[in-house]
């Protein structure tokens, strides 16, 4: 493996503290060099995980500290072709146990031109994450998440897009958030802040449970989750895949249990805003708490504007039908297949240029008839 932060694979019973400040001065807080680009890649063999972060593959540590990355130019994560060989900034990894983070301490990074994450085409849970977790993590996980969002002065920073796809692979699924596949826990705490000048795209890849989320949880996830989230991009698109290969703006994820407590903030500055769902079974999209299956009080506003049109598509292209179980496309915290459920009131602001209607059955936004698409919010503010 390759690591920068304390810890290893099979680390186990150790308390692993300290910042970790990549091209970026401590004193200061300036970037260090003012060129270059920042590439984390997963190996062939199994567990040969590629991690800027404390912790480590397999092991039981209790792991805090802030993580600040800066590049110059981009940064991409990209899981391996090995079974394991995840690509991660943040605490943990795949399997490691316990708590992660504090509620006072940052996961930071800016990039000049870009971040991109990529879940793997050929190895089983090698995954790509800018959060603390991984898949089947057990413990407490806090902290903010911020890209391109200076903390100090309040600001947005760096530029280019945000794309993240999820991989060919069984797992190999890629988050920007706390969790992970089958995490667990009492919270996931902290909020989530991302700007991009270009696009940000997600896109839910082709094997199963290989989703694309910007939010605490993932499939299967058990906590509570709380922290507001905010997204804002020259467009937004969001394109899910296969079986459990679902996209989401929001805490939660398919078949979650626990309360969440969050309100999500999404915006285009100059494009338009779309989710897709798939065609295969749960390959939802959604922008809010909760998903397909899940369970739990989401409490929370749901804020959506775009300036240049919303397109909410369920099933897939217009014209094929409704295939699939599960797949909806939905801007709200989700209600489907629940058995469980209590969403208390909350405001719910759309804000577009133009709203494009395609088929009755595609259409969900609460409050509003999915047949009457001239009665979903339009023009500068309501």
């Amino acid at each position: 493996y390759a690591q920068i932060g304390h810890g290893g694979n099979d680390t186990q019973g150790s308390t692993l503290l300290g910042d970790i400040f990549v091209n970026i001065d401590p004193g200061t807080a300036a970037p260090a060099s003012a060129a270059g680009d920042l590439t984390l890649t997963g190996g062939t063999a199994s567990n040969t995980y590629a991690q800027i972060g404390h912790g480590g593959a397999d092991g039981t540590n209790i792991t805090g500290g802030n993580v600040a990355v800066f590049t110059p130019g981009s940064a991409t994560l990209t899981g391996g072709g090995g079974t394991g060989a995840y690509a991660q900034v943040g605490h943990g990894g795949t399997d490691n146990d316990g708590a992660k983070g504090a509620v006072d301490e940052l996961i930071v990074v800016v990039t000049g031109s870009g971040l991109e994450l990529n879940g793997s085409d050929a190895g089983t849970g090698s995954y790509a994450q800018v959060g603390h977790g991984g898949l089947g993590v057990d413990g407490d996980l806090s902290g903010a998440v911020l890209v391109n969002f200076d903390p100090i002065n309040g600001v947005p920073i760096g530029g280019g897009g945000i794309a993240m796809n999820g991989g060919e692979a069984e797992d190999s699924y890629v988050q920007i958030g706390h969790g992970g596949i089958q995490s667990e826990g009492s919270t996931k705490s902290g909020e989530l802040i991302l700007n991009a000048t270009e696009a940000i795209s997600l896109n839910g890849g082709s094997g199963e449970d290989s989703y694309a989320q910007v939010g605490h949880g993932g499939i299967g996830s058990r906590s509570a989750n709380t922290g507001d989230i905010n997204v804002t991009g020259a467009s937004i698109g969001m394109n899910s895949g296969g079986v459990n290969s679902y996209t989401q703006i929001g805490h939660g994820g398919l078949d979650t249990r626990g309360d969440i407590d969050s309100d999500v903030t999404v915006s285009s500055t100059s494009g338009g805003i779309e989710l897709k769902a798939g065609v295969s079974d749960h390959a939802y999209s959604l922008i809010g708490s909760g998903g397909a299956i899940a369970a739990g009080q989401f409490d929370g506003d749901i804020s959506v504007s775009s300036a240049a049109g919303i397109d909410v598509l369920g099933g897939g292209e217009v014209g094929d039908g409704i295939a699939g179980v599960g797949n909806f496309a939905q801007i709200g915290h989700s209600l489907q297949e629940a058995f469980w459920i209590e969403a208390n009131p909350g405001v719910f602001f759309i804000d577009a240029t133009d709203y494009s209607a395609r088929d009755s059955n595609w259409i969900v936004i609460p409050g509003e008839g999915p047949t009457d698409p001239a009665g979903v919010y339009t023009g500068a503010s309501n």
